[in-house]
């Protein structure tokens, strides 16, 4: 059982996705239950997305600072004998660029919670969804990702890859045909569950 003391810590392991097999089976059904633990959720990775933002900006102003610094080229050159420490100094400060430069470059690949999508009957739809089925999927966006461009994952999570918005999605179930329908700007684009990627392409007419 979740205890709500430990509650922001727990969420913050699930968004960073360290959380144990059986405490993340525990998150996943109450973010289908329980309204209000899955607005904390959302605003919880709002609130990492901005202070990731802000980390993102200073660390690139402090790495164009160390490069305008290293670029001085005013003023005689004057040789010096280098001590040990200098060395040291130095390495230290490639060492930071270089970790500066790979984190920026991670974070621009990692899959962002975006919230939940419902899931309903498609329009002129006639049964009802099966009691199995879950009422939303959360899902994830990665906008920025080397190889996959316009594609999708699904299992017990919807994601996405490229640059998609939330407000234009719609998440449709065909009963008959045991098939996601995810409508993306009057298009739809059956989605079927299963651990690869898979690209998305318009259901045929």
């Amino acid at each position: 059982m979740m205890n709500d003391n430990k509650k922001t810590e727990i969420i913050d392991q699930f968004l960073a996705g360290t959380l144990e097999r059986e405490a993340l089976l525990e998150v996943k059904e109450r973010l289908k239950t329980d309204l209000d633990f899955r607005r904390e959720v959302v605003l919880q990775q709002k609130i990492i997305d901005t202070l990731r933002q802000r980390e993102r900006a200073s660390l690139k102003q402090e790495l164009a600072t160390l490069f305008q610094q290293g670029d001085d080229t005013k003023g005689p050159v004057i040789f010096l004998n280098r001590r040990p420490w200098y060395y040291a100094i130095a390495a230290a400060v490639v060492l930071l660029v270089v970790a500066g430069i790979f984190w920026i470059m991670r974070e621009q690949d990692t899959a962002t919670y975006h919230g939940y999508l419902a899931v309903s009957l498609p329009p002129g739809a006639r049964g009802e969804l099966p009691a199995t089925l879950p009422d939303s999927l959360p899902v994830y966006i990665v906008t920025n990702d080397a190889q996959y461009n316009f594609h999708y994952q699904l299992n017990d999570t919807l994601l996405l890859y490229g640059d998609f918005d939330l407000d234009n999605l719609s998440l449709f179930y065909e009963p008959n045909e045991e098939i996601y329908l995810l409508q993306i700007d009057n298009v739809f684009y059956p989605v079927e569950e299963k651990d690869e990627v898979m690209l998305l392409s318009p259901e045929a007419i």
